[in-house]
């Protein structure tokens, strides 16, 4: 993977070398012992890691979405989220649409985001996105900012279904009490998935196993909080441990661009303590190129004016995108 000191992984607060993997001890919690916590373990659980499992979006629809398989990885600067649809069922009224869906691989850096959605011919017959041939394929790379809720969606939905990751969204801790054995509930300030949504969480914690957080609902106002409307919700379920480290066994979130009654349930099937380094690197290259497929790239960092270039097989992403691009590749020259 080329050198990648210039960026930084946007995902937690200060990113600690060898945290102390200790639970909380029976002493009662304070409002001020909460976020250093949590800081810890997002740090020790995000700064190098690699996460798999399966996704399904539930509707009330009478087609049933699809189910996804899905890879996470952070490490060496980069994050990258990879979904892929694992078959194309016949049944779905919209077959053409279904059948375009192949993956989106989802990149950040410093400066921009992209997110790469790769798409089959539409008179492709392929029941298993392994089956479309790369001259079937094309690409589109549409370079977002890092905070936009495009890119933030999926990489949050990874982590904080794993109880990980709210420290860099929570300002100030205002209360925390005990809600039975070893589980805590506590009520802070902060942002949801934007810094513009702005309002205040309700978590429910478990320090035992790493201080996981179990549940969370990011409410607006007072009114949503006593009608218990969360603009956002989580909830995981079940427990184990691998490799040292507590993982859920599934999860559950929900977000305004759903509709009512949907929901997203996420299976957690796997968990390391190190980058899955050829995921990354795929990443890079869908993102960057050279690509593999005809390629449409779309930078929406200017809303008013995207910016739309068409690039062939063997192209690469132009160096005006960001500079560091740009020095990098002079460097490696």
């Amino acid at each position: 993977m080329r050198n990648s000191t210039r960026f930084h992984v946007q995902l937690t607060g200060l990113i600690l070398a060898g945290v102390a993997l200790q639970a909380g001890a029976g002493e009662p919690h304070r409002p001020s012992d909460i976020l250093p916590q949590l800081r810890d373990f997002d740090s020790a659980y995000t700064s190098s890691v690699s996460v798999s499992g399966t996704d399904q979006r539930l509707s009330t629809r009478v087609s049933p979405e699809l189910e996804r398989t899905w890879q996470f990885s952070a490490g060496n600067g980069y994050v990258a989220v990879v979904s892929r649809a694992r078959e194309f069922p016949a049944h779905v009224g919209d077959a053409r649409e279904w059948m375009a869906y192949v993956g989106t691989t989802t990149l950040v850096t410093e400066v921009l985001a992209t997110i790469v959605e790769i798409k089959a011919d539409p008179n492709s017959t392929a029941a298993r996105a392994d089956d479309i041939p790369l001259d079937k394929q094309q690409a589109i790379v549409s370079i977002q900012s890092g905070d936009s809720q495009a890119f933030s969606e999926p990489v949050k939905r990874v982590l904080w279904s794993m109880g990980r990751g709210f420290a860099s969204h929570i300002d100030a801790v205002e209360s925390v009490s005990e809600v039975g054995e070893g589980t805590l509930d506590v009520r802070g300030s902060g942002r949801g998935l934007l810094d513009s949504q702005i309002g205040w969480w309700r978590l429910t914690i478990e320090p035992e196993k790493h201080w996981m957080v179990r549940s969370a609902s990011f409410y607006q106002s007072a009114e949503d909080e006593r009608a218990g409307i969360a603009f956002l919700h989580m909830e995981n379920h079940g427990a184990r441990v691998t490799e040292g480290r507590f993982i859920p066994e599934w999860g559950r979130w929900r977000t305004p661009s759903m509709k009512e009654g949907e929901s997203v349930t996420i299976t957690f099937e796997t968990i390391a303590p190190s980058e899955n380094a050829e995921l990354l690197r795929q990443a890079l290259e869908h993102s960057y190129g050279p690509y593999a497929r005809q390629t449409t790239l779309i930078d929406h960092r200017n809303p008013s004016i995207p910016l739309v270039m068409e690039l062939g097989i063997g192209e690469r992403m132009p160096d005006y995108v960001t500079p560091e691009l740009q020095l990098e590749r002079s460097a490696a020259n």
